[in-house]
């Protein structure tokens, strides 16, 4: 999704990332936070500068203990978080695929939100103490309730905002929930959300357009700018939602494509890893004396210890072939979504018991966003049949989008 971000660090195992866009909105927010406290607030300059940094950086604090609400309400559900990106319109919580109740996506969607009203209650009540104490003398405590105060108007903004009915905020996907779970229909519930996205999108472009053009405010392209975004994702939803019913009716071994070439059951982690490394390879099949015996997934690999996988077979970590779900190769998609949901691999087996593909979330997604995008071929989330495998491969299937609305 975002080809060009980085990592920064890891927070409870889930990487955080940046794009380069998020630079732009980095200097904006630092630009404004030293116009308000030095011309506002008639802080002095250096005092003004110095506010402005330390504002920035508890600001994008905050957009990240609201992306990781998303991301620990996912863990606590069963759904595996890949990253989490900061943009220019906001953030991005990327899980491996979709949850499989309505009340999951309520209570995954709502806990955003939720982060953002208690930080800005905690904020508002150091700024009210602050200033209990500027009255009472203490004169540094100004520039902390001046502080505090603009950061928990903020962050009550971002709750609001993110809370509109549109997808892909997550009100979008609030509402989403509230339809699947009267219509018992998640396709329509995902148009739903997102035309209704589309709508407020086009609205915030119309206003913005019109704020610019009659009054001259250049804030207000921001605002159409912040529309065009949501428009265009919401759209996206829409097209995913439409590939995703186009899919169902293929065979999972169409969507599987060809089985990866195997690793020997005596390599060693660190080798397997130079494979599942590669882009698009996140479970490998494992042989020995030239037969299949399991599966080895990215995370198994990943949770060996550095210092250890040097030394540690592939035949330790692999999950043994009988303890994979299985499915046959022409089973439509439909027919396996829930099972793939719930296990995270699939191997397809022939009529003669032999291996012939392994399907993933990832292998899904990767079909859906051709079909969507218009390709030929194509796959989105499907869901198997077989075993007991806990997923382990990641697929940017579910992204929660955020956007900075205040």
């Amino acid at each position: 999704m975002f080809p060009r971000a980085f990592t920064i660090g890891s927070v409870g195992g889930v990487d955080v990332r940046v794009d380069p866009s998020w630079v732009i909105i980095a200097l904006l927010v630092a630009f404004n936070f030293w116009f308000l406290f030095g011309s506002r607030y008639g802080h002095p300059l250096p005092v003004a500068i110095g506010l402005a940094v330390v504002a920035t950086l508890i600001f994008f604090g905050s957009v990240l203990a609201h992306e990781l609400g998303h991301a620990l309400e996912a863990g606590h559900r069963g759904v595996q978080v890949d990253s989490i990106t900061l943009f220019l319109f906001g953030g991005v919580t990327q899980t491996s695929f979709d949850v499989r109740r309505p009340r999951d996506e309520f209570a995954l969607s709502a806990i955003g939100p939720y982060v953002s009203l208690v930080i800005a209650a905690m904020l508002g009540v150091i700024s009210a103490a602050a200033g209990g104490g500027v009255v009472a003398g203490i004169g540094w405590l100004v520039v902390v309730s001046d502080v505090a105060g603009v950061l928990a108007w903020i962050n009550l903004g971002l709750a609001v905002f993110n809370l509109l009915p549109g997808a892909p905020l997550d009100g979008g996907r609030i509402l989403r929930s509230a339809v699947w779970a009267v219509t018992g229909d998640r396709g329509r519930a995902v148009r739903f959300a997102a035309r209704s996205g589309q709508f407020l999108g086009g609205m915030f472009v119309v206003i913005g357009l019109w704020g610019l053009a009659s009054a001259g405010n250049l804030g207000m392209l921001w605002w159409a700018l912040i529309g065009w975004f949501l428009f265009q994702a919401a759209s996206s939803e829409v097209r995913y939602a439409d590939a995703r019913s186009r899919l169902s009716g293929r065979p999972a071994g169409d969507v599987a494509g060809a089985l990866p070439q195997p690793v020997a059951s005596t390599q060693t982690v660190a080798e397997a890893m130079q494979r599942v490394d590669d882009p698009g390879v996140r479970v490998l099949p494992v042989s020995a004396r030239g037969e299949t015996i399991g599966v080895v997934v990215r995370r198994d690999l990943e949770a060996i210890p550095p210092r250890r996988r040097d030394r540690t077979s592939v035949m330790e970590v692999m999950r043994p072939r009988d303890a994979v779900a299985a499915a046959r190769p022409g089973t439509p998609l439909r027919e396996l979504r829930d099972e793939l949901a719930e296990e995270g691999v699939l191997a397809l087996v022939d009529e003669e018991g032999r291996l012939v593909g392994l399907l993933t979330p990832a292998r899904v997604e990767a079909a859906a966003s051709r079909e969507a995008s218009g390709g030929r071929r194509g796959q989105r989330r499907g869901t198997g049949r077989g075993g007991h495998l806990p997923d382990d491969t990641p697929a940017p299937s579910r992204a929660t989008t955020d956007g900075w609305g205040s």
